[in-house]
């Protein structure tokens, strides 16, 4: 059973333990009334030696069993009281973890989250300024060179695969466009 979960509706656990344990309270206090106002004693089984003993024996059997009575009654009592507790544990856990999930909605609902919050931070500093002014300037001077139409290089000015030369045609000072950190947002 280590590690199996049980689980039952709280409120069925609570009608279980109080209703169950009236009839179980009063069924236990019938037989031990039954049981104890038994119109059967010693005396009743007479003054014969074997009668009387077994009288005797009949006294303490009713004792034993009256006890027994007793002790169950406790027991059940105890039961109740456990699923009673039980479900009211069940009832707290079940508060507390709604009450965790409302802090957390009310935070993602009302902010700020922490993550919004250091962004703002971070991007507010004079450093994060001037990386956004830079990347901005960059961006114009792509757009710029993109939209400039191309004039291909001479031949030799582009130098040859033998030379170590890729053929490329960009201008000198040209900032490149597109590359792996083309989709890096820039900082604002």
């Amino acid at each position: 059973m280590a590690g199996d979960e049980v689980e039952y509706p709280t409120e069925y656990m609570n009608s279980l333990a109080n209703t169950r344990q009236t009839t179980w309270a009063e069924d236990s206090t019938e037989g031990v009334r039954r049981i104890r106002d038994a119109l059967a004693d010693r005396s009743t089984f007479g003054d014969l030696p074997e009668l009387a003993a077994y009288g005797t024996v009949f006294e303490e059997v009713r004792t034993i069993y009256l006890e027994t009575l007793r002790g169950v009654k406790d027991d059940l009592d105890a039961v109740a009281q456990g699923i009673r507790t039980s479900a009211q544990q069940m009832r707290d856990r079940d508060d507390q973890a709604g009450a965790a999930f409302l802090e957390l909605w009310q935070r993602w609902e009302n902010g700020p989250l922490a993550s919004t919050r250091n962004h703002e931070q971070a991007s507010s500093t004079q450093s994060a300024q001037a990386a956004a002014q830079t990347a901005e300037s960059a961006e114009a001077a792509t757009s710029a060179t993109a939209a400039a139409p191309a004039v291909p290089a001479e031949p030799a000015e582009r130098g040859t695969p033998a030379d170590g030369a890729t053929g490329g045609t960009r201008a000198e000072g040209a900032v490149p466009a597109g590359g792996p950190a083309s989709d890096v947002p820039s900082p604002r």
